[in-house]
């Protein structure tokens, strides 16, 4: 029986130890994955990072290189309105891209006419046709700023549309009282 006994408590211990160590392996193991996932994720990140800011520093690139040209046009189209507030903005939009060759650089142009409550009444663009610019901080900030008719301001909203690719960059004027280009 005394030999039956240590040899039981022999299984015993070889087993408790057996079972140490097959979970020390198996902790190890998992605190080498999780260093291994936590530095492939800081890379990955550090690689989206990088990516963000390169394409937000080629944004304001092209943003910037644009700023003459798109005063020019909003000028233009400003002065086309006060003489004339019954062109349609499509023959005006017509006008603007073979006057300034828009077509060859790649450029779209949409012209908005907006009322004192900050809506969009007449657009190139049926859908922003009713627009609400009062829900949008950037946009009302803008045409808050317009004290005097004439006056032009480039506006701190920017939308980007990364599915089309495509960067949208507004500029407002004050046409009268009551409308804002």
């Amino acid at each position: 029986m005394k030999l039956n006994f240590k040899i039981s408590s022999l299984h015993f211990l070889v087993g408790v130890v057996t079972l140490l160590f097959t979970y020390m392996i198996y902790d190890s193991y998992i605190q080498t994955q999780k260093k291994d996932i936590e530095k492939k994720l800081e890379k990955v990140l550090n690689l989206n990072k990088q990516h963000m800011e390169k394409s937000l520093s080629n944004i304001e690139k092209t943003l910037n290189s644009k700023k003459d040209l798109t005063k020019k046009i909003h000028l233009s189209i400003h002065k086309i309105l006060k003489k004339n507030q019954n062109l349609t903005l499509d023959k005006i939009k017509t006008k603007m891209k073979n006057d300034f060759n828009l077509e060859s650089q790649q450029l779209d142009l949409e012209i908005f006419l907006i009322d004192s409550k900050y809506k969009t009444t007449k657009s190139t663009n049926s859908k922003n046709i009713s627009r609400d610019l009062a829900t949008i901080s950037k946009g009302k900030e803008s045409l808050d700023s317009l004290k005097n008719k004439n006056q032009f301001v480039y506006s701190k909203e920017i939308g980007v549309d990364f599915l089309q690719y495509s960067i949208k960059s507004y500029s407002y004027s004050k046409l009268d009282k009551s409308s804002f280009l």
